[in-house]
């Protein structure tokens, strides 16, 4: 008996829906071309049309498309300017760094929610901030890998998304602070994605990636990922320094001024503002111009405290927090010693929106 032949297109097409979507799933196949900006893709648009309306010139307007097209994905890949951006992600971290030109990029944590648990009935879809806010971010930017992950410590608003981002997006090496291995979220994530290395690091390693030169100040000895734990990181960007603490509290940071002293440029404020963390001690040693905080509009824990917004007012730092300005960028340029605030919701931030050595 033959083959019906109403069968062939129906298994033709069920194949090539698989083949479709194992590759639309297949991070490592996706060419990430990143948002062409709207006054390119109005001019695509009007060259289309031409090549549509005319018969003599198709080349041309083809050559032109191309030309084009790729002039704008190639300022996405190796764009003029590196960049900090705290991502949005509520009450919690997750932070893109990227260089210029070879656009090397690395992100300090993921983000998470806790999970209360629940009757089945009351069990829902909840979002993810990973899906919602860092990988469209990473795709709007035409970023198709991370080269470098470091994980502060085992909360879930900083590590919770981890497997989400692992499985979703290509990450080249998870670094994180020594005796974090041993966690079991961790030790999951190196038993399901065995092409990710995973490193752990303690004070005085130096990881040295160009552009950037990342120098760990914590944790000094193995710890099991707490808040005291957090792997802390003073990095040279071009001629700026910056310190990420994640949500080291006030006990450790004496321990890190007792072995190094250091100035910053720039702090992403520890552990949301909450009042245990970025101490006088450490302000007055540091001297930062500007302190970033990423906590949730109207979180649990009332960051960030007001004794820390005084802290950071008697030291002179300015501040910002995505509670109120949403995402926030700095922005560094390769040939010159301009830099760059802006905001998701406010724009360039005037305050301190160009400086200049």
């Amino acid at each position: 008996m033959g083959w019906p032949l109403w069968k062939i297109p129906n298994n033709f097409f069920g194949w090539m829906y698989g083949l479709f979507d194992k590759i639309a799933h297949a991070k490592n196949l996706i060419f990430v071309t990143g948002q062409i900006p709207s006054f390119w893709v109005i001019i695509l648009i009007i060259i289309v049309l031409l090549y549509v309306e005319t018969k003599t010139l198709r080349n041309k307007y083809l050559w032109i498309y191309m030309l084009i097209f790729i002039g704008c994905v190639a300022m996405n890949k190796f764009p003029l300017f590196g960049s900090v951006n705290l991502v949005d992600v509520g009450q919690g971290d997750s932070l893109v760094i990227t260089t210029p030109l070879n656009r090397k990029t690395f992100m300090i944590d993921v983000a998470g929610k806790l999970r209360f648990p629940m009757p089945s009935w009351a069990k829902h879809e909840t979002s993810n901030q990973v899906d919602n806010s860092t990988i469209p971010f990473l795709k709007h930017q035409g970023i198709s890998r991370i080269d470098k992950l470091f994980l502060t410590h085992k909360d879930v608003d900083h590590v919770g998304n981890l497997e989400t981002m692992l499985s979703k997006f290509s990450v080249k090496e998870v670094n994180f602070g020594i005796g974090l291995e041993n966690n079991p979220r961790i030790q999951a994530a190196m038993k399901h994605h065995p092409e990710v290395k995973f490193k752990n690091l303690q004070q005085d390693d130096v990881v040295d990636t160009g552009f950037i030169k990342w120098r760990v100040l914590w944790p000094k000895t193995k710890g099991i990922g707490e808040n005291g734990d957090s792997l802390t990181l003073l990095a040279r960007i071009k001629n700026k320094k910056w310190l990420f603490t994640g949500d080291l509290d006030s006990e450790s940071e004496k321990e890190i001024l007792k072995d190094h002293q250091f100035q910053a440029d720039y702090l992403k404020v520890g552990h949301h503002g909450s009042k245990t963390a970025t101490s006088d001690q450490l302000l007055s040693m540091l001297k930062p111009k500007v302190g970033f905080i990423s906590a949730g509009v109207n979180n649990r824990y009332g960051h960030p405290n007001k004794e820390t917004l005084k802290r950071l007012q008697k030291h002179q730092v300015q501040y910002f927090n995505t509670a109120d300005y949403g995402m926030i960028s700095w922005y560094y340029y390769f040939f010159n010693n301009e830099e760059k605030i802006t905001t998701f919701l406010k724009g360039d931030l005037v305050e301190n929106s160009r400086t200049k050595e």
